[in-house]
């Protein structure tokens, strides 16, 4: 069946029947479809009146959610623009206290290097003028004990040929208590 031979139905029924267009039929169903319209929009005029209330509410709070995370993020893009534009500053900042803090290191180490010189400068001439004391009390306790021994052979010579050994012995124990005190000085 074609397209033409439903809308001759309708017009007007069929050619071979003889019959003509059912207005009755017609119009008890537009009745019917006007009477379950009026009643559809009649039960579910408000809940549909109150889904599209809902609807556009929820859209309209999606609308200032939306607004409002793109002022945040607005404001976060201005935030971290300031902070781009000022961190050429920090870093030059950053640059000149290292450097301060680098000088100020350089300079205590220079200064704790002088005063390291100066107690070892100290150290060195204080023990440049012990080792000399002592040097020169070696020599002098060695002299005083070549003098000695040298008096002693002369005076042992000298009692040797009077005969007095007793008095030797004890001329040696004196010399030898002086160079004992003297070492002990």
């Amino acid at each position: 069946m074609s397209a033409i031979d439903i809308i001759t139905l309708a017009a007007g029924g069929s050619s071979e029947a003889g019959h003509g267009f059912n207005w009755l039929f017609v119009g008890e169903h537009f009745v019917n479809l006007v009477l379950l319209l009026a009643i559809l929009i009649y039960f579910l005029k408000n809940p549909i009146k109150q889904f599209l209330i809902d609807r556009r509410r929820t859209i309209g709070n999606k609308i200032d959610e939306a607004r409002g995370k793109i002022e945040e993020a607005r404001n976060k893009f201005e935030e971290y623009n300031k902070k781009l534009e000022n961190i050429e500053n920090e870093i030059s900042s950053l640059k000149d206290y290292i450097k301060q803090l680098g000088e100020n290191e350089r300079s205590e180490i220079i200064k704790r290097a002088q005063e390291t010189s100066e107690i070892l400068k100290r150290e060195a001439r204080e023990t440049i003028e012990l080792e000399t004391r002592k040097a020169q009390n070696k020599i002098q306790a060695e002299a005083v004990s070549k003098s000695l021994e040298i008096a002693k052979n002369i005076i042992r010579q000298s009692l040797e040929r009077s005969g007095d050994i007793n008095q030797i012995d004890e001329f040696i124990k004196i010399v030898e208590e002086e160079k004992w005190q003297q070492s002990q000085h």
